[in-house]
């Protein structure tokens, strides 16, 4: 008798629980950096909320590809996207050029939550793949158990 659902262990459940906390922080960081920055490029309203819809859209996606599905490829995606987008490593070196303490403050508090994004994304991936390799195995116990009768 093989088991039909996977069984989280005591850490496994702490790294999903760890990231599914940290999911609405990110998206309230990410949806108030967006505001600052369209703000302050004298956007209208309606392309902050379209720009903030669209978030919900793709963290509404994280959580359910990542979370629910136990998925590994759209996070993936997400997480290295950013890194992907960069052109040249010069705008790497213009992003931290910092001129005054609250300008670093600043950089601080936002780095630091994602940084903690990162590290809880990656572990979910960690405990995704484990998940997606049970799944192999009971696909594979399946399919060798009607050729066994």
């Amino acid at each position: 008798m093989t088991l039909q659902k996977y069984e989280f262990g005591h850490r496994d459940q702490k790294i999903r629980k760890r990231w599914l906390i940290t999911l609405p922080f990110m998206l309230v960081i990410e949806l108030l950096t967006l505001w600052s920055h369209l703000s302050d490029a004298q956007e209208g309203w309606g392309t902050i909320v379209l720009f903030a819809a669209f978030s919900l859209v793709i963290y509404a996606l994280l959580y359910f590809f990542g979370y629910r599905k136990h998925g590994i490829r759209f996070l993936l995606f997400y997480l290295l996207y950013p890194v992907l987008r960069i052109k040249d490593f010069a705008s790497i070196a213009e992003i931290f050029k910092v001129s005054d303490v609250y300008e670093a403050m600043g950089l601080l508090l936002i780095l630091g939550p994602y940084g903690w994004w990162y590290f809880a994304s990656f572990r979910l991936i960690e405990v995704n793949k484990q998940v997606q390799d049970w799944k192999k195995q009971l696909k594979k116990q399946k399919a060798a158990a009607p050729a066994e009768n």
